[in-house]
């Protein structure tokens, strides 16, 4: 298992850099992601499974294989680092991802059917050898059953891996007379409200409707005083989703991410993009910056409505078509056998229809943006400059989670239909595979499922109307919000250099000069050159010390050092009658890579600093040969770029979603032409 923690550390490391990187490093990200996905079940399975000799000779092949793997991306991550562009050999590496995720999935498979036929051993030798009343109470009742299989020698984290395998079997050796097992017992269940008939529906609609119509001051009113309609999601309410339907939910979500990323690569204008919420004149300053998300999170409300819903919609069609053709074609009572497939789409496209409810309701804001995604953006961006602005955080969180929730579901059945009903214009099946296909994987379990949600969700569109409401009532969110990123970029000046950071230097004394003389030290800024290299721009001196070979001189100064600044040169002289004489010199270097770096002495300038350091001084020999023996003792002062950014009440991180969570953006600002000052200050100015 330390193995295995260590790969999908590793991964979840170059999955990072690969997300964070450009747009053409997407792509291998996506692939990675999908590894890590694998890599996380298989450890999983191994914390409830113990494996056979055979499976752990199979399970170092994979780990042997994935290490190499994870080792080639981390060399070919550094070679980008010193390259332009994207390296070939990362995109070339993208098959063998592909390869080594689908080997560990079988691997996987593996493990569970091993883990399985155990279980199914466990649970005939119950129901063979217990009396007929005993084993309807074991269907019926997960705690006996739970404790009898932990007799027979099954581990409890074994049992809750298979949970949703052992149901199922229960489901078919215990079940009741209508054939459905009851759950009751199960752990964390809770049985839902009562399914109403469809005309009940129609009429609590059209009831809800009504009431949003008429008076709409006074609701609006009502919403905004009082607390949001209640909505409690129940922990594990996906009950019916076991390992195979969860497996059609992630490939529809991993077709719909390819998707999107595909539309984009071909036309990028297209869909909702992060700064379409800010006013027309603003989105050019930040569509371009590197620090700004390109694509919008797929749990965002634009994405869900005007994206996937209308994939969904397209493929239901799709799907509507296809079986009308086939059933014609045959002309033999295909469609009344599959008349349930033909009622589960109608079912899934009243799902999809909800979701138009997402879409921006105010014509006046930009198209394919959700105005619940701006109330989002805004209110991210203004509590950096304001904590206390008051907003609905748990109502939009549990909208965004309904929703997803659904439509994630709703896109797994149709992954699951389509597996059904392969074909594009025709379903060569007997009814009798189809019928037997619809049964195994449970569909009209499924189906029940999606009504269930369809029937409450009218809690769900009044807490979008609160939020929505709320938004109209707090107009101060946006102009916040817009303060917050003009301040930004007062901050990013100050974060990444382009002020100036002034540096209390102090040469303080030295220890184990070589000769007892009269001493003094000078001090050389090098800062930048219009080529990237270094000139000097100053130098000072000390005052001479007396004859010591430990001088103390104490001596302050104060530097103001531009972006890119190079070096500080600390060179201690020995006085002499015609010429003084220089005895060891040290070099104190700054350290600037724009939007990751900045330090001096290997000190960060983001945070302030105030320590005293020894250095060791480097003294010149004869012939060139020089031996570090001596020290030279300075303190080190300064205020941080933070420290200056907060004082001035200015954001120190990229306010909001729009933008990715990094430290300093790269904005790319010219720098300022000031001249660099360097004084030596008295103890009295000090």
């Amino acid at each position: 298992m330390n193995i295995m923690e260590e790969l999908i550390a590793s991964a979840w490391s170059i999955y990072r850099v690969l997300n964070n990187g450009p747009a053409s490093l997407k792509a291998a990200g996506n692939d990675i992601l999908a590894l890590l996905s694998s890599l996380g079940l298989v450890a999983d399975q191994l914390r409830a499974y113990e494996p056979s000799r055979v499976e752990n000779r199979s399970l170092r092949e994979r780990q042997n294989g994935c290490d190499l793997l994870l080792e080639e991306l981390e060399n070919a991550l550094a070679r980008s680092r010193i390259s332009t562009g994207v390296p070939e050999d990362i995109a070339g590496l993208r098959s063998q991802i592909v390869e080594e995720t689908n080997q560990i999935t079988s691997f996987l498979e593996t493990l569970r059917r091993s883990s399985q036929a155990r279980i199914l051993e466990v649970l005939n030798e119950i129901r063979d050898d217990k009396p007929e009343e005993l084993r309807q109470t074991l269907g019926t009742n997960w705690i006996v059953l739970e404790a009898e299989m932990i007799r027979l020698g099954l581990e409890k984290r074994s049992i809750d891996a298979e949970f949703f395998f052992i149901r199922n079997w229960l489901g078919d050796n215990c079940s009741t007379s209508n054939g459905v097992v009851e759950n009751e017992d199960l752990p964390d269940y809770a049985p839902g409200a009562h399914r109403g008939t469809i005309e009940e529906k129609v009429q609590e609609l059209e009831q809800t409707n009504l009431i949003l119509t008429q008076s709409s001051t006074e609701i609006a009113a009502t919403l905004y005083t009082i607390d949001p309609p209640p909505y409690t999601f129940e922990e594990g309410s996906d009950e019916f989703s076991d390992g195979q339907f969860s497996q059609y939910i992630q490939n529809a979500i991993r077709q719909e991410a390819s998707h999107r990323f595909t539309s984009a690569l071909a036309n990028p204008p297209v869909g909702p993009r992060p700064w379409d919420w800010l006013p027309l004149a603003l989105r050019p300053q930040y569509k371009d910056l590197d620090n700004v998300n390109k694509t919008m999170d797929s749990q965002s409300f634009s994405v869900m409505a005007y994206e996937t819903m209308p994939r969904c919609a397209a493929e239901i069609e799709r799907l509507k078509r296809l079986m009308k053709n086939s059933f014609d074609r045959k002309q033999r009572g295909g469609e009344e056998v599959n008349s349930e497939a033909f009622k589960s789409l109608e079912i899934m496209s009243a799902a999809i229809s909800c979701f138009a409810l997402l879409q921006d309701q105010n014509p006046q804001n930009v198209q394919y943006f959700s105005d619940l995604d701006i109330l989002d953006y805004e209110y991210s961006t203004a509590i950096v400059m304001d904590p206390h602005i008051e907003f609905p955080h748990k109502e939009l969180e549990l909208i965004r989670k309904s929703c997803y929730q659904l439509l994630t579901y709703v896109m797994g059945f149709l992954n699951a239909l389509s597996s059904i009903y392969v074909g594009r214009t025709y379903v060569s099946r007997s009814d009798e595979e189809l019928d037997l296909e619809w049964k195994s994987l449970r569909l009209s379990t499924r189906v029940a499922w999606v009504e269930k949600q369809l029937a409450e969700w009218t809690t769900v569109e009044n807490t979008i109307a609160h939020c929505r409401q709320t938004h109209r009532m707090q107009p101060y969110i946006r102009s916040a919000a817009l303060k917050a990123l003009d301040g930004w970029k007062t901050a990013e000046r100050v974060l990444v250099g382009d002020e100036v950071d002034n540096i209390k230097l102090i040469v303080i004394s030295a220890t184990g000069l070589p000769n007892m003389k009269r001493t003094w030290v000078k001090i050389v800024y090098y800062g930048p050159n219009n080529h990237g290299g270094a000139r000097r721009m100053f130098e000072g001196r000390t005052a001479v010390a007396q004859r010591s070979m430990n001088p103390f001189w104490r001596a302050p100064f104060d530097i103001s050092a531009e972006c890119n600044s190079k070096m500080i040169h600390l060179e201690v002289y020995e006085e002499g009658g015609i010429m003084d004489k220089e005895i060891g010199r040290v070099k104190l270097f700054f350290s600037s890579i724009r939007g990751m770096e900045a330090s001096f002495v290997d000190r960060s300038l983001l945070y302030d600093y105030d320590e005293e350091i020894d250095l060791p001084l480097v003294i010149a020999g004869g012939k060139g040969k020089e031996t570090a023996q001596p020290t030279i003792k300075v303190a080190l002062c300064w205020k941080g770029r933070r420290t200056r950014v907060q004082e001035r009440g200015l954001p120190s991180n990229p306010p909001g979603k729009m933008f990715r969570p990094e430290l300093i953006s790269t904005l790319p600002i010219e720098h300022y032409d000031k001249p660099i000052s360097i004084r030596s200050s008295t103890k009295s100015e000090r």
